[in-house]
C-alpha cells in the first residue's frame, strides 16, 4: 500500500502569510513557508517587523500631533473624564498593535514548533485511518481577510471623507488611523484559524470514539441474536474457520478486544497532545488576547460615551471624530464587537469539544465492558483532567459565554456611570457660569449705584464746588 502523507495546515494560511508579509508583519522566513511550509525563524523577518512598528508608531505619533490642535479647549470646555478618557483610550490601539508584534517575535520558533506538533497529531489520525477535512481552512481565511479589509476601509474611508478637512494637507495622516485596528485582527485571524483547526481535531477524535461505541453496541446486539437473527446460541467464532460478513469483521475485532488497544492508542497518541497544543496556544496568544478584550471593552464603552457627548453638541477627542456618526459608530462597533465575540466564542466551543473526549473515552470503556480498558480510562482521565483546557486572558477571566455575558452587563453599568459623571459636571459648570454671570451683573450694578449716589451727593450738598469746576 502506498504511503500516505498528511497535508500540511499551514498550507492554506498562504495567503494570509503574504497579506502580512506586504504589510510588515510576522518574522517568519518566507522562503522557508513557500518551500516546505513551516515557520521558521528569520532575522531579516525580525529587522523588518521592528521598523515596521517604528515607522507606525512614529506616523501614528504624528497623526495624534497634528490633530490634536483640534482638542487643546476639550478640557476647558468639558470635564476632566472627558479628557483622561481621550488621552488614554487614543493609545490603547497603538499598544495592541505593539503587544501583538511583541509576542510574535518572542515566540518565533515556538509558533513553528506548534504547528508541526498538529503535523504529528495528523500523521497519527492518519494511521488509525481518521480523516481530518481542512479543505474549507483556505475558504475562512479568504473571507475573514475580505471582512477586516473591507470593514477597515468603510470606518477609514466615511469618516475620512465625512469629518476630516480634504483642505488641510495633514488629513493625509488620518490614513494611519486605521493601521494598529487592521494588524490586530490580522494577528487574530491566525489565532482563530490555528485554534479552529484543534477544535475539528477534536471533533474528529470524539467522532471517532463515539462511532466505536455504537460499531460495539451494534455488535453486542447482533451477538444476542445469534449471530444469524435465527434463535441460536452465539459462539465466539475463529477468523480462522469462521467467515465472517465483511461489514462485522471490524465489529469481530472488537468483540476481541481490538478496539481497547485502538482506543488506548487513540487517546495516548492524539488526544493528550491535542490538549497539550491547545495550552501552547493559550500561552502563545495569551497577552494579545487579554489586551483585545481590554481594547474591546474599553472602546465600545467609551465610544458609545463619545456618540452620547456628540449628540449633546459637546466637544470630543480629535481621534474619536467617528462617534459624531450614528452609522459610522455603529459599523465600528458591530467590527470589534463581532471579532472579540467571535473569539469568545471559539475558545469557549474548543473547551467544551476537548472536555467531551473524556466523555466519550467514559462511554468505550462502560460498552465494551472489559477491565483493561476501565483501567485506560481512568488512567486517561486523569491525564486529560491535568491538561485540561480552560481558556483564559492570563488568568484574569475564561473565554466562555458567561465572561461575555458579564462583559456586557459591565459595558452598559459603565456607560451608565460615564453619562452620570458628565452630566453632573455640566450642572457644576451651568452652575459656575450663572453664578459668575450673576456676579458679573452685580458689580456692573453696584458700580451704577455708587456713581448715581456721588452725582447725588455733589449736586445737593456741593452746588458751589461744582459751580467752580465750570
Amino acid at each position: 500500500m502506498a504511503h500516505q502523507t498528511v497535508q500540511p495546515i499551514l498550507v492554506h494560511f498562504g495567503t494570509l502569510f503574504t497579506f502580512c508579509k506586504l504589510l510588515g508583519l510576522y518574522p517568519h522566513d518566507l522562503q522557508a513557508f513557500r518551500g516546505i511550509h513551516t515557520l521558521q525563524s528569520s532575522k531579516i523577518g525580525t529587522a523588518i517587523v521592528v521598523a515596521t512598528m517604528l515607522a507606525v508608531v512614529v506616523l501614528y505619533n504624528l497623526l495624534i500631533y497634528f490633530f490634536s490642535s483640534e482638542d487643546h479647549d476639550l478640557k476647558a470646555s468639558q470635564s476632566t473624564l472627558t479628557f483622561v478618557i481621550g488621552i488614554f483610550l487614543t493609545y490603547i490601539g497603538l499598544g495592541m498593535m505593539i503587544t501583538d508584534q511583541l509576542s510574535a517575535l518572542r515566540n518565533q520558533s515556538k509558533t513553528g514548533e506548534l504547528y508541526e506538533r498538529i503535523r504529528a497529531v495528523d500523521e497519527q489520525l492518519l494511521k488509525e485511518n481518521v480523516y481530518v477535512d481542512i479543505s474549507k481552512t483556505a475558504k475562512n481565511i479568504l473571507l475573514m481577510i475580505v471582512l477586516t479589509v473591507v470593514s477597515e476601509l468603510i470606518i477609514l474611508i466615511s469618516t475620512y471623507i465625512t469629518l476630516v478637512d480634504l483642505t488641510d494637507w495633514k488629513s493625509i495622516l488620518w490614513l494611519f488611523s486605521c493601521f494598529p485596528t487592521l494588524y490586530n485582527s490580522l494577528d487574530k485571524i491566525w489565532f482563530a484559524n490555528t485554534l479552529s483547526a484543534l477544535k475539528q481535531r477534536f471533533f474528529v477524535i470524539n467522532t471517532a470514539l463515539e462511532d466505536m461505541v455504537e460499531s460495539h453496541e451494534r455488535l453486542k446486539r447482533w451477538t444476542e441474536n445469534g449471530g444469524d437473527g435465527g434463535g441460536q446460541i452465539f459462539r465466539r467464532p475463529s477468523i480462522a474457520n469462521v467467515s465472517i460478513d465483511p461489514s462485522l469483521e471490524y465489529l469481530y475485532k472488537e468483540l476481541t478486544h481490538m478496539e481497547a488497544v485502538k482506543a488506548y492508542n487513540m487517546a495516548r497518541n492524539k488526544i493528550s497532545p491535542s490538549n497539550v497544543i491547545l495550552q501552547d496556544i493559550l500561552v502563545l496568544w495569551s497577552y494579545p488576547i487579554l489586551v483585545l478584550m481590554a481594547y474591546g471593552f474599553l472602546i465600545f464603552t467609551a465610544q458609545l460615551y463619545f456618540l452620547y457627548c456628540a449628540t449633546q453638541g459637546q466637544a470630543i477627542p480629535s481621534l474619536f471624530r467617528s462617534a459624531k456618526s450614528a452609522t459610522i459608530t455603529t459599523i465600528f462597533l458591530s467590527y470589534t464587537a463581532g471579532k472579540c465575540i467571535y473569539l469568545i466564542y471559539l475558545s469557549w466551543k474548543t473547551s467544551l469539544e476537548s472536555k467531551r473526549t473524556g466523555i466519550c473515552l467514559h462511554k468505550c470503556g462502560v460498552v465494551a465492558d472489559n477491565n483493561l480498558l476501565y483501567e485506560i480510562v481512568n488512567h486517561l482521565s486523569l491525564k486529560l483532567l491535568n491538561h485540561s483546557v480552560d481558556f483564559s486572558a492570563c488568568g484574569f477571566f475564561t473565554l466562555d459565554m458567561e465572561t461575555l455575558y458579564g462583559v456586557s452587563g459591565g459595558i452598559t453599568s459603565y456607560l451608565i456611570i460615564l453619562i452620570q459623571f458628565n452630566l453632573a459636571a455640566q450642572q457644576a459648570k451651568d452652575a459656575s457660569n450663572a453664578a459668575e454671570t450673576n456676579y458679573n451683573t452685580m458689580l456692573t450694578t453696584e458700580a451704577g449705584n455708587t456713581t448715581a449716589l456721588m452725582d447725588y451727593f455733589t449736586t445737593t450738598f456741593m452746588p458751589y464746588a461744582q459751580t467752580e469746576l465750570y
